[in-house]
């Protein structure tokens, strides 16, 4: 609800350049859909924070789940983040069922992206400038005057206020198909990121445990004959057994499968063992093997190390 707001400010107001003026009649192409909704996605979340509705630790969870759908796909490999904006007409709105191993998403990718921007800001200026100081910034230049956006003005802006020149790690996050890792600047506010492995097959909840915990690699729904398959990672499991999206598993190792008979039958597996598995594809039946391996450490989680540096970041940066 905080971004439907936000976007009265960010998009309607402060806004690219291609979209003066707007054209309601056709499609709008700009590569800065990164900045108008990952940064609006950023604030969605860290304001349910600052307004006391959630905890710090509880926006880290929020945060986390953002990072684990980035890192259990291979999109933001194959797909930059700009790329993912001028191609939101074609591609981000127009998914097909191999969507999470080709794109990027720029709403949740964006958002990460801003968080670095943020940081870096901060660090670089201690602390007398955040990402705050750089939405006001584009609010007087360009919201107040309608002039529109352009990527080298959010450039130009962040360079001031960091005191020096971070184009090419700027330009570095925008253009590249490599994993975004904020390793660093988290560890500078006292927050450490983990990679976990995901604790049951149909969800994106993590878990340290160091374990066995069986992988699939599949996302699916229930339906009264079967488990329909919503979204298959590739090189996984599934993707390996030929198994593909809209395809409706019905047993598993000679077992009807439900939500619940297939996470048993998966616990009770040992490390490659493998399994029959059967399912419809249209009104075709099919057969084929599953082979059982360990979860990827595809999850992210946050955790507070330290309490005072934490701070650094959680604090609202006074304005001149």
């Amino acid at each position: 609800m905080y971004g439907k707001y936000f976007h009265a400010w960010n998009v309607c107001r402060i806004k690219p350049k291609e979209f003066i003026p707007y054209n309601l009649q056709q499609e709008s192409y700009t590569k800065q859909l990164w900045a108008f909704e990952g940064i609006t996605s950023y604030y969605d979340d860290f304001a349910l924070y600052r307004t006391g509705i959630i905890t710090f630790e509880e926006y880290l969870t929020i945060l986390a789940k953002g990072a684990t759908r980035i890192s259990r796909g291979v999109g933001e490999l194959k797909q930059s983040i700009t790329a993912s904006s001028f191609d939101a007409w074609t591609k981000f709105y127009q998914q097909g069922p191999d969507a999470v191993n080709n794109i990027v998403s720029y709403y949740v990718k964006g958002a990460f992206i801003a968080l670095w921007l943020d940081l870096t800001i901060r660090e670089k200026s201690n602390n007398q400038y955040s990402l705050d100081t750089l939405m006001r910034e584009l609010w007087i230049h360009f919201g107040r005057t309608n002039v529109g956006t352009s990527e080298e003005d959010f450039i130009n802006i962040a360079n001031l206020l960091c005191g020096e020149d971070i184009t090419a790690a700027f330009k570095h996050h925008l253009y590249s198909t490599e994993r975004i890792d904020l390793t660093a600047e988290l560890a500078k506010v006292g927050v450490e990121l983990q990679k976990h492995k995901f604790k049951k097959l149909n969800s994106v909840e993590t878990t340290s445990a160091t374990n066995f915990h069986a992988y699939l690699g599949a996302q699916y729904k229930a339906q009264p004959f079967g488990l329909t398959i919503t979204q298959v990672l590739e090189e996984s499991p599934a993707a390996k057994a030929g198994i593909a999206v809209n395809d409706v598993l019905i047993a598993v190792d000679h077992v009807k499968v439900t939500e619940q008979s297939i996470q048993a039958i998966f616990d009770h597996q040992a490390e490659n063992s493998e399994l029959n598995c059967h399912f419809f594809r249209d009104d075709q039946l099919l057969k084929s093997t599953i082979t059982i391996i360990d979860s990827p450490l595809a999850g992210i989680a946050f955790n507070v190390v330290d309490e005072s540096l934490a701070k650094l970041w959680q604090a609202i940066i006074p304005q001149g």
